[in-house]
């Protein structure tokens, strides 16, 4: 018989998460949390989608930092004289 978890414990470790809280998608993304945060107040179209969970928390979901992650994919144009 296993033994339930302990008030405050862990259910799954946080890398396994689907929704991320601001600073662990900016560690994600490799930017500062402030960009993150400034993209939702200055309402950019540049940032990820995002969840408001509750007036002062926000997540974001892994697949959506992919997607934003991917399309910002460049695939750089080749120069003159450059063969394939």
């Amino acid at each position: 018989m296993s033994t339930p978890p302990q008030f405050g414990a862990r259910i799954r470790p946080r890398q396994e998460r689907e929704l991320l809280d601001t600073f662990e998608a900016a560690r994600f993304l490799s930017i500062s949390p402030d960009t993150l945060r400034g993209w939702r107040s200055r309402r950019h179209l540049c940032g990820p989608r995002y969840i408001k969970v509750h007036m002062h928390a926000v997540r974001y979901r892994r697949s959506d930092l992919d997607v934003f992650i991917n399309a910002r994919a460049v695939q750089p144009a080749r120069r003159k004289g450059e063969s394939t």
